[in-house]
């Protein structure tokens, strides 16, 4: 632009120079003339320089325009090949066209002006053929699912000798279907007989198209295929994946049907086309295209194992009609016609058993077995070398062929355990029995599979099936590696480093757990190998349906464990952790975002586990379990948040590819957004309340959105779930503080309560279940009871009108109606107190005294007019905060609330809002600690705070003691929160890097003077005997279990010194034996050195406390305790050989003076462990030697 000015700026300077020198009309001319040729000679410098200046602005302009041009070249052809890219995801068929724009596009800046008219033609119309390859794209990606090939490749390949008699045979009738047949043609077959096989072999068979162009008499004809799979995802066994799989492969090569696809959509003119489809507009493109006669086409599509549809469900009971019912639709249509495979269930045999066309697999296989096992063995040198020795060798084919009864799968099994066997060097005589020892029904031979797996691999086993059966896909290769890493270290995938393998290394992984799954599973789970991602290359599955209907069928597993204990295990906890290190060892995001969404769902699997134990008894979820999980979704939002691309864009975005606000403004995220569309109710609950800051952290979208309109709450790789809103995180998020009036930053402002009106009103039309309309409802009620503004206009209508157009039952309208004209006067936002979360977000800062003065003026203020007489408020001396003290005015005024319960009695009179005096108490101590400077007093707090969030743990932990003041999961995190942020501000306000505020705890325990430690709040939690927390703190954060430098954490529990406050009465020295059965489980080590007591271990130092302590009268229950102890800790490791000081283990055992029978236990179990930890000890001296 700069230099087209410049141009013009010459110019009219030229043009000016140029109009001085020129003749004007009238006067005297021959002056003029002299005058002129003057002014000529004078200004020829000028008119040359201005020349110069021109010509150089001329070759500038030239120059910008031909890098203009290269610039919007090279964005065209970027733009071209990006489209090809595209394409070749979605196996588009639009590469040529694409190729032919790329090659116009390059010949641009060559061409002539006599070829710009032509070029220009050519270029208008390709550009209009690129607009419309770029719809389809868009289109083919609404339609395109993450499995949607998965099961066609998991499918065996047909040997090369099989099958090829159907094109042929008059008996089936199939190649005469091909040609002239209309309707349905049923493949029905026994399990195991090769019916997939088969199919895949017609749906991709040269043969089959060349038939087909017969039936079609010269009209385009489209072939497309989908195979049910009851192991895998939802998608791939219900009716919105085989029609999402169908119109997908039909619209790839079919881009004429594009606008009637899109416009069976609920909103056409949507061109981002991002939001999932529904059943109704899928049924509606297929009713359309069954109806199709604008077009020349014909269609032919094969559906295998239609008795493998479960309507997205784990086991499905109906009558299959909802399946069937749309196929009968399409088979009507004369330029349709489907070729269908199952077993012959009655639903089935009702439905087709009267048709012309059909075929029963297992008569007509019997040669392709004969084939089949006689290349299989003729091709192994040792089966060939007995053949030439023993002539009964050559019988044993034709025994496998007259026992399979044409079940190809018994067939595949049999060769591949005889081939074994030759491995091994087997002779006649041994495959001969082997043979013999095998059974004919598939679930007997299943369970001899099983039962001949060696002993020694039983644990990992059962862990494996167990894994493999809760799995709702297949498994990469890799899962089965990070199983086996679980074994010797539970804590793995939050400890492992994000850090992406490398190709060598995932070939040998890879390699090593395909041997590991031989030796533990046999044939009962293969591995395949597909394309795409190295992570995807090889994955896992059941050798066939039918091994896994037997594992679900028989409960096999369960016996095996009854049989043979095995170690506790739980495998939705497993696949979380599987998931998480599958995202750190990937680099793709796509395929991340897939992992990601597999954690959430077995991460919500987990909390229905936790929280309906009555449902689940066969698996109860325990709560180090349910908070080991949690603390798996924390390391995934800080991996999150390593990974961002940008501060705005993090990994979890690419869960959002199902929804609205994809390709929008981006957001400040974490993992809260999409653990609200998974449900996650209680990990939400636990993560709000102890960062409640983060209920306000999503600038983009807000939490209270997602809880209204969550998309796919369900994983991307199941089908859509429910659009409707989630009404107990609705609750929660309203409950702690969500605006329902908060704006959206990227829906133009429009507030949280307008969008989720606008969506209500879109999907009226759409047909709801009873379910879903009450749930609508039910938010509808929540969001205006919270304050969303009923007032006012929400696009062209008011909110009455847009309610009418909602289209509510009249139950629910006039409900909602008549709480609206009650909130209409007067909008109020209900809230408990101000900030429930005060505590917490406050910061640590002391008060001046002034301050204190005022606040204390209002505080005794305000507690006057509220509790009369009855309260006191006395004057103190020392520190400003203690200065006023609060008690009843007398114990009889005490007595008068605990004996009449008048408390209760009001509440039943007057309902208040819910509220926990411990967990207010929690909360003011740690306020109390916040607005402090005196180290003495702040641990007089701190150990306060320790007594009630262990009287909360108490009444969590048994609900039955205490019915009248129950605590919710809610309440209990809500105290972790306040533990973590005590821990956060004794970090901050450390005098040195090792000396924190809660070492002032320990002024009562031995080491207070001693070598100072690095501490976290996990210390003094563990001797107030804090279980639930200490598990829930280091199930997230294991490394913490070894941050004790000074002195361990495993010596807090056996040595908790004053477990409760300073302010009562010193408690018991005795072990605390959950915590420290808890701690040894998660790996503490007896042995561990202990700095501050000169190198003995903790094994030692709670030896010589034991016999320190030997003659002081204790009661049975804490002998019981310190009995207890000395058995876990030699039962987890402690040494018992050597000296402790001048005695050994036996003599000290004796001054420790336990009862007989204990006395006795212990010395049994210490002679069994000193002979194993003898050996060990030779044994690890001997390879150091070596």
């Amino acid at each position: 632009m700069e230099t087209a000015n410049i141009c013009e700026a010459y110019a009219s300077e030229l043009v000016t120079l140029l109009d001085s020198m020129r003749l004007k009309s009238g006067g005297f001319r021959g002056l003029q003339s002299i005058k002129i040729s003057m002014l000529r000679q004078f200004k020829a410098r000028d008119v040359r320089n201005l020349e110069v200046k021109m010509i150089a602005a001329r070759d500038n302009l030239m120059l910008a325009l031909i890098s203009t041009s290269y610039v919007q070249q090279s964005s065209a052809l970027s733009a071209i090949r990006q489209l090809k890219q595209q394409g070749a995801v979605l196996e588009a068929n639009t590469t040529s066209k694409l190729e032919s724009i790329e090659n116009l596009i390059q010949g641009v800046a060559s061409i002539d002006s006599d070829g710009a008219t032509t070029m220009i033609t050519h270029l208008d119309n390709l550009a209009t053929e690129a607009k419309q390859v770029k719809r389809q794209h868009k289109l083919l990606k609404t339609l395109r699912f993450p499995t949607i090939r998965q099961r066609h490749s998991a499918i065996m390949e047909h040997h090369k000798a099989t099958f090829q008699w159907i094109f042929t045979s008059t008996e089936t009738g199939f190649g005469e279907w091909l040609e002239s047949g209309g309707g349905f043609f049923w493949v029905k077959g026994k399990a195991g007989s090769g019916k997939s096989t088969l199919m895949k072999f017609l749906a991709t068979h040269v043969e089959t198209e060349i038939r087909l162009k017969t039936w079609g008499k010269g009209q385009k004809v489209i072939t497309a295929s989908h195979f049910f799979w009851n192991a895998g995802t939802p998608m791939q066994k219900s009716l919105t994946g085989l029609f999402q799989t169908i119109l997908y492969q039909v619209v790839k090569v079919c881009p004429e049907l594009i606008d009637m696809v899109i416009e069976c959509r609920k909103d056409p003119s949507d061109l981002m086309l991002v939001e999932p489809w529904d059943d109704d507009e899928l049924r509606i493109a297929f009713q359309r295209l069954s109806s199709l006669e604008s077009l020349p086409l014909h269609f032919c599509f094969f559906i295998d194992g239609l008795d493998e549809y479960t309507a997205g469900k784990q086991r499905y009971t109906g009558t299959f009609e909802e399946l069937l019912a749309p196929l009968r639709v399409l088979a009507s249509s004369p330029s349709i016609k489907l070729c269908v495979s199952s077993r012959p269930w009655n639903s089935f045999d009702k439905e087709f058993g009267r048709l012309e066309w059909k075929l029963q697999l297992e008569d007509l296989t019997r040669e392709d077995i004969r084939s089949y096992v006689t290349e299989q063995l003729g091709a192994n040198q040792k089966f060939q070398e007995l053949s030439n020795n023993n002539l009964q060798c050559s019988e044993i084919p034709e025994t496998i062929v007259q026992r399979a009864q044409g079940v190809f799968l018994w067939v595949f099994l049999v060769v591949n355990s005889l081939l074994r066997g030759l491995y091994n060097d087997d002779s006649y005589t041994d495959l001969q029995q082997r043979l013999n020892e095998l059974p004919d029904d598939l679930y007997r031979y299943f369970e001899h599979m099983l039962y001949s797996i060696e002993n020694v691999y039983w644990d990992s086993t059962t862990r494996i099936f167990r894994t493999v059966l809760v799995s709702e896909q297949s498994l990469p290769l890799l899962s089965f590696e990070f199983l086996d890493r679980e074994v010797d270290d539970p804590a793995y995938a939050i400890t492992m480093q994000s850090q992406p393998l490398s190709k060598e290394r995932y070939k040998r992984i890879h390699q090593r757990a395909k041997t590991r799954l031989n030796a533990r599973c046999r044939d009962l789970l293969y591995v395949t190998k597909n394309t795409g991602e190295a992570v995807f290359l090889y994955q896992v599955d059941f050798v066939h349906r039918t091994a896994r209907d037997f594992f679900l069928d028989t409960g096999v597993i369960d016996k095996i464990i009854q049989q043979r204990p095995t170690q506790d295990f739980n495998p939705h906890l497993s696949l979380c952790k599987v998931m998480l290190a599958l995202t750190k060892a990937l680099t793709n995001f796509q395929s991340i975002s897939t992992f990601v969404a597999d954690l959430m769902y077995y991460a919500r699997t987990i909390e229905d586990m936790y929280g309906q134990p009555d449902l689940y008894r066969d698996t109860p979820i325990s709560f180090g379990s349910l908070t080991e999980m949690f603390g798996i979704l924390d390391e995934l939002a800080r991996v999150n948040t390593e990974r961002s691309v940008t501060p705005d864009v993090h990994l979890l975005d690419n869960l959002e590819h199902l929804s609205k606000d994809y390709f929008k403004k981006p957001r400040l995220n974490n993992v809260l957004a999409p653990a609200v569309q998974a449900g996650l109710l209680l990990y939400v609950e636990d993560r709000l309340r102890r960062h409640p800051s983060e209920l306000q952290l999503n600038t983009g979208r807000p939490l209270l959105d997602y809880a209204l309109r969550p998309g796919n709450t369900a994983p991307i790789l199941r089908s859509p779930s429910e659009t409707v809103p989630i009404i107990p995180i609705l609750k929660l998020l309203l409950h702690l503080g969500a605006n329902p009036n908060a704006r959206v930053d990227m829906y133009d402002g429009k507030t949280t309560w307008g969008c989720f009106l606008e969506t209500c009103q879109q999907h009226a039309a759409r047909k709801r279940s009873p379910e879903e309309v009450e749930k609508i409802a039910a938010a509808l009620e929540l969001m205006i009871d919270y304050g969303a503004r009923v007032g006012g206009h929400f696009g062209r209508l008011t909110f009455m009108e847009l309610l009418d157009e909602i289209n509510l039952p009249p139950h629910w309208a006039n409900r909602i109606q008549e709480m609206t004209e009650n909130k209409y006067e007067k909008q109020s936002l209900l809230s408990g107190i101000d900030d429930p979360a005060y505590a917490i977000t406050m910061q640590p800062q002391p008060l001046s005294k002034e301050r204190y003065k005022r606040i204390h003026q209002r505080a005794k203020t305000r507690l006057n007019a509220r509790c009369r007489d009855l309260l006191y408020v006395t004057k103190n001396t020392g520190e400003a905060v203690f200065l006023y003290q609060v008690d009843f005015v007398h114990r009889t005024a005490r007595d008068f609330f605990l004996d009449t319960g008048v408390i209760d009695k009001i509440i039943q009179q007057r309902p208040t809002q819910d509220f926990n005096p411990h967990l207010s108490l929690c909360k003011v101590m740690l306020a109390l600690t916040k607005a402090l400077t005196n180290f003495q007093s702040i641990s007089t707090f701190v150990a306060d705070l320790m007594y009630y969030a262990r009287t909360i743990e108490d009444m969590y932990g048994q609900p039955d003691l205490y019915r009248d003041t129950p605590i919710s999961f809610g309440s209990l995190t809500e105290m972790f929160g306040i533990l973590d942020e005590l821990a956060r501000v004794n970090t901050e306000r450390s005098v040195t890097p090792d000396v924190h505020l809660l070492d002032n705890l320990e002024h009562l325990s031995k080491d207070y003077f001693k070598k100072p430690r690095l501490n976290n709040v996990l210390a003094p939690a563990v001797q107030a005997g804090l279980l639930l927390y200490v598990e829930d703190r280091l199930r997230r954060h294991p490394s913490e279990l070894q941050l004790n430098t000074g002195r361990p954490l495993l010596d807090y529990a056996l040595r908790p010194g004053n477990t409760a406050p300073i302010l009562r009465s010193p408690s018991e020295t005795v072990p605390i034996i959950p915590i420290l059965k808890l701690l040894l489980h998660l790996g503490a080590n007896p042995n561990a050195r202990v700095d501050m007591y000169d190198g003995k271990t903790t094994w030692g130092c709670f030896l010589e406390t034991c016999q320190q302590h030997a003659a002081r009268k204790r009661s049975p229950e804490e002998v019981e305790k310190i009995a207890a102890a000395l058995e876990l800790m030699i039962d987890y490791g402690a040494r018992v050989g050597g000296h402790f000081g001048r005695l050994t283990f036996m003599e000290l055992l004796d001054e420790i003076n336990l009862p007989p029978h204990w006395a006795n236990r212990i010395q049994e179990m210490t002679e069994n462990k000193y002979e194993k930890q003898s050996l060990l000890s030779s044994i690890t001296s001997w390879l150091q030697w070596k």
